[in-house]
């Protein structure tokens, strides 16, 4: 997305997040393409003579990956890696991680020691790793011009960083009470201000924000997965060790957590969305809600045929398939007008609205499915129509 390049993501199932570690299923590599079977991921394979995959097993691997594209695309975009601070701020990124279980869905934030597997890592250790990041972004010698890394433009350093700072600031509220990197109480704007310069920096990179960035949401629902922190009804293998408890902080307020004291409003979304499509074809230039909608046309024959077992399963009105169409139809016009206060329809419809747009709410996954502002688009649509379903 930085370099301006076209490109080909192939999403596959991620293996082996059980209690033990072992995959959850052989047919897992069922879903992947012939040339990714057996490989450790991520893979990339650049255009050339020499388009062979290359894998990254490391923290060092993927700079390498990096390092090739940014080779490989010299003259596109902006340069990853303008200055040697930057491959040792990136590499910085390996040495503060801290000792924890292994996963693909939620690195970094429960403990492999047995008898205490999927607690949650000990206060002092998040904080000791949101120090280094502190620390890291106040010497450095160039940061004086600017809220990243390595000075005022975004590198390979952020990059990085980011996937790890980014589900701390959603995740970690929800593990330890007040645990907020990006909060904008005294405690964390004192003890990490620069990390909360970069928090806001990050934000205005459209490339970041309407492609890469995750959602609060998504990141708080990843918790609620098996077999991390299952809801309390649910039996847990780690139950022979005592129950798990309610996680420390809400949808809501790991939303506002996640946000900081700045929410992204519509004017800045709409800004940063246009810088971002400007140069992107492919995608709708009038709004996020209207990328949205293309990406619900686009997948509508699956989105129905999922929604359906779906609402089944959550023990929702059953829907004919002609009514979830019909459904789907007025969510794509509700975003293509910007406007769900107007539901219109019998209380039926409403209610089809509603349920179907609850679907979509549970079960997208930013950035898997869409980026950031499209996804918040449905997701301020689906509050919009239970209002005014409410009122009915």
């Amino acid at each position: 997305e930085l370099k301006g390049v076209h490109y080909h993501t192939y999403l596959v199932e991620s293996q082996g997040d059980t209690y033990d570690g072992a995959d959850e299923s052989e047919e897992d590599s069922i879903s992947r393409p012939t040339f990714l079977e057996g490989l450790t991921l991520p893979q990339l394979r650049l255009p050339g003579a020499n388009n062979s995959l290359r894998g990254a097993e490391t923290e060092e691997d993927l700079l390498a990956l990096l390092s090739a594209i940014d080779t490989s695309f010299k003259d596109s975009g902006i340069p990853l890696f303008p200055s040697d601070e930057v491959w040792k701020a990136a590499r910085a990124f390996q040495d503060c991680l801290p000792k924890a279980r292994e996963s693909r869905r939620a690195a970094w934030l429960f403990r492999a020691e047995e008898g205490y597997r999927l607690d949650a890592l000990p206060r002092d250790v998040f904080e000791e790793v949101l120090d280094q990041a502190e620390s890291l972004l106040s010497s450095n010698k160039n940061n004086n011009d600017g809220p990243f890394f390595c000075g005022p433009s975004i590198t390979a350093a952020d990059i990085v960083w980011t996937p790890l700072l980014e589900r701390y600031a959603a995740q970690l509220p929800c593990l330890h009470e007040g645990l907020c990197p990006r909060s904008s109480s005294t405690t964390s704007s004192r003890r990490w201000p620069n990390l909360q310069r970069w928090y806001d920096a990050m934000d205005a990179v459209p490339a970041y924000v309407c492609r890469v960035k995750g959602d609060a949401p998504s990141w708080f629902k990843v918790l609620y997965t098996d077999p991390w922190w299952p809801r309390a009804d649910l039996w847990h293998p780690r139950d022979t060790v005592g129950p798990k408890g309610e996680l420390k902080a809400t949808e809501e307020e790991s939303i506002d957590a996640f946000s900081g004291k700045r929410r992204i409003d519509e004017l800045d979304n709409s800004m940063i969305w246009s810088e971002y499509a400007s140069t992107r074809p492919h995608v709708a230039a009038e709004s996020p809600a209207h990328e949205a909608a293309k990406i619900l046309i686009r997948n509508r024959e699956a989105l129905l045929s999922d929604a359906a077992g779906w609402l089944y399963a959550e023990g929702y009105d059953l829907m004919s398939i002609q009514d979830m169409d019909a459904a789907l139809r007025r969510v794509v016009i509700f975003l293509l007008n910007s406007n769900g206060s107007s539901v219109g329809g019998d209380e039926a419809n409403q209610h089809h609205v509603a349920d179907l747009l609850t679907y979509l709410d549970a079960r997208m996954c930013v950035p898997r499915d869409m980026g950031n502002p499209p996804a918040t688009s449905i997701r301020d649509l689906l509050r919009s129509v239970t209002a005014v379903v409410e009122r009915v």
